[in-house]
Parts: structure tokens; C-alpha cells; sequence
């Protein structure tokens, strides 16, 4: 069975999340997608989501999703699925966000149950310094922070970590969210190196 997505080439621009136009186009096109994946005769799986929502919409926030100074994917072993990097003064690599990915249609209550609990492991990991390559937090008011993030592709939960206490920065739901304002601030680039004071 052929499944007609209805995507177009717009999900694909880098920064589409920041052009009115395109946001009502491509949120039509990803509820469509959403619908035919949860539903019972087509599953979807993470690999799936990922490919499907997350990149698109990764590139929509403003992050190039082929380069690896910026976002890098799950490595074999237990790494998170998603690690988005900025620059800071001297040129070098820092970790700024953590994004955790769960298959679309993931019941939200898991994703603020398991998800966040897997994802604050990883952040856990982060702020011991144990993932290799770019390093390490980035101090906002000298104190240091990293942006995680939790999803099914459509809900997003983003929380600024720190070493002994998180708190819920952001939720949104792409099919019914219509200002994506927060969404981009919390998580866009360049919004959020920015924040972090990159």
C-alpha cells in the first residue's frame, strides 16, 4: 500500500518554524503523516519518527541536520538519539541540547514518565562527562546548563537541566500549537545557544 504523505520540499528548509506560511503548510502535512502512521493498519518506528518528524523539524528550528558540528545522532551503545551543539567565543563545540525520541503516538504520560526519566539519565551522563566528542555545559548565570528535549515527532517537552534540578521550559504540540514562538526560543538555533550564552 503506497501512503500519500503529502510532504513537500518546504518541511526540508532550514528554519521553516520561523515563516508564518510555511509553519500552517508543513503542520497540515505532519498531522496528515501522524494520522496515517498511529493509526491501525500502518506502525511506526522510532527510526521512523525520527526520519519522518524530528529532522524535518529540527531543520525548521534552524539546526542543519547534515552537519555533525551541530546535531549528532545516536552512536551504538547508550547514547541519546539526538545531541544539538553551538559554537561558543573560541570556536569550540558545546552540547546545548539533549533530545530523546520516542515512536509517534507515544502516549504524552510516558513521555513525561519513561522518556524523562531516560533523557535525565543522559543528562546525568552529560554533566559527569562521560559522552566523548564536544564538550561539555555551557554556564548561563555561571552555573552550568544543557536544553533537553523529549518526543513522539508531534509533542515536545523541553527542560532546561541543571546539575541538581530540572523545570519544564516548553510544551508543544505541533498539530495543535499555533504559535510556535516558544517552541523556536526554547529550542531554535540560533535562540537557544544564544540563551545559553553562546
Amino acid at each position: 500500500m503506497d501512503i500519500d504523505y503529502g510532504f513537500s520540499n518546504e518541511v526540508f528548509r532550514l528554519g521553516w518554524l520561523k515563516d508564518p506560511t510555511l509553519v500552517k503548510n508543513c503542520r497540515t502535512s505532519h498531522s496528515a503523516v501522524a494520522a496515517c502512521l498511529t493509526g491501525e493498519r500502518q506502525g511506526a518506528f522510532e527510526v521512523d519518527t525520527q526520519a519522518i518528524f524530528v529532522e524535518p523539524i529540527l531543520r525548521g528550528l534552524g539546526w542543519e541536520t547534515l552537519c555533525h558540528d551541530q546535531v549528532d545522532r545516536a552512536k551504538r551503545g547508550k547514547f541519546p538519539d539526538y545531541e544539538l551543539f553551538g559554537k561558543n567565543r573560541n570556536g569550540t563545540n558545546k552540547r546545548v541540547a539533549i533530545v530523546e525520541v520516542k515512536m509517534v503516538g507515544w502516549p504524552e504520560t510516558n513521555l513525561r514518565g519513561d522518556a524523562l526519566d531516560e533523557l535525565r539519565g543522559y543528562v546525568r551522563e552529560h554533566f559527569a562527562g562521560r559522552f566523548g566528542g564536544p564538550k561539555l555545559v555551557v554556564p548561563v548565570d555561571n552555573e552550568p546548563a544543557v536544553c533537553g528535549a523529549v518526543t513522539d515527532g508531534e509533542c515536545w517537552h523541553i527542560y532546561d537541566f541543571h546539575p541538581d534540578r530540572y523545570n519544564l521550559k516548553c510544551e508543544f504540540h505541533l498539530r495543535d500549537n499555533t504559535d510556535v514562538r516558544p517552541f523556536v526560543e526554547n529550542l531554535g538555533r540560533p535562540e537557544l545557544p544564544t540563551r545559553l550564552g553562546l
